[in-house]
């Protein structure tokens, strides 16, 4: 028994230096604590004020959507039009379905001593990888236009008037005041910082493409180099941390953007 109650003493005690810690923490981030709350605050206000912002996710939604299956339709028109080869039809294919059994194939025809395969390896090295690159790209436009959109809309109206204090938004058509028409407005801004979204885009989609082509050579390897394909997945960790500061610092360059 002194076993169990000396065990409880030490997972008490680690609870209790964890809990001192988490308090520690609490107390030195109690500034940030109060700007998250006041932000949540001021984010549900602008909701409240502009409600059809909920909204504004669909649209691009939907363009995404058709552009993705657009853009299947297009890879699987790519990858019928690869290379083909000649290859030998398997002995005990050959063997099964001789003239004496009377067993065909499905066409209903004897199989023939060889038969064309396509080449899906010269589709991809020839055009799959710049049109696999295009996809990340404005997928990744996409969700950058969205991000300042709504970016513009918050700070049309975070930066704007009010009638009083606590009062409603005064609306109007002069710098103080925020626009009748918000989101219109930021998306008509957005056009005018289209560059910065692009280039910031495409650095997001290049790091994301040397992942993926990462993870094809990993996959390519079958298992046959362990050192190599641990040296890749490190190097995509790697890129991944990358990926996430450089969308962090994206986003926060495309706020300041709109709201120049």
């Amino acid at each position: 028994m002194i076993v169990p109650k000396l065990l409880q003493q030490i997972i008490g005690g680690v609870i209790g230096v964890l809990t001192i810690l988490f308090l520690v923490v609490i107390i030195c981030l109690r500034d940030r604590i109060v700007i998250a709350i006041e932000v949540i605050k001021s984010a549900g206000r602008a909701l409240a004020g502009i409600p059809l912002l909920v909204m504004t996710p669909f649209a691009p939604q939907m363009l995404a959507i058709s552009f993705m299956l657009a853009w299947i339709v297009a890879t699987a028109f790519m990858f019928s039009l690869a290379d083909t080869y000649e290859k030998d039809t398997p002995y005990e294919i050959k063997e099964l379905y001789t003239e004496s059994s009377g067993l065909k194939n499905s066409y209903g025809e004897q199989y023939p001593d060889k038969f064309e395969r396509l080449d899906y390896d010269s589709a991809i090295t020839n055009t799959f990888w710049f049109h696999f690159f295009m996809l990340l790209w404005t997928l990744q436009i996409r969700t950058y236009w969205l991000y300042l959109v709504v970016a513009g809309v918050v700070a049309d109206w975070y930066f704007t008037k009010r009638d009083g204090d606590e009062g409603p938004k005064v609306r109007g058509e002069a710098d103080d005041e925020p626009s009748h028409r918000p989101i219109w407005g930021a998306f008509c801004r957005s056009l005018k910082h289209f560059g910065s979204l692009v280039f910031a885009a495409f650095l997001i989609a290049t790091i994301q493409f040397v992942r993926w082509f990462l993870r094809y050579l990993e996959r390519q390897m079958h298992k046959s180099n362990s050192c190599v394909q641990y040296c890749i997945c490190v190097l995509d960790c790697c890129l991944g941390c990358l990926e996430s500061c450089m969308d962090c610092i994206s986003k926060r360059a495309l706020i300041i953007t709109t709201s120049a």
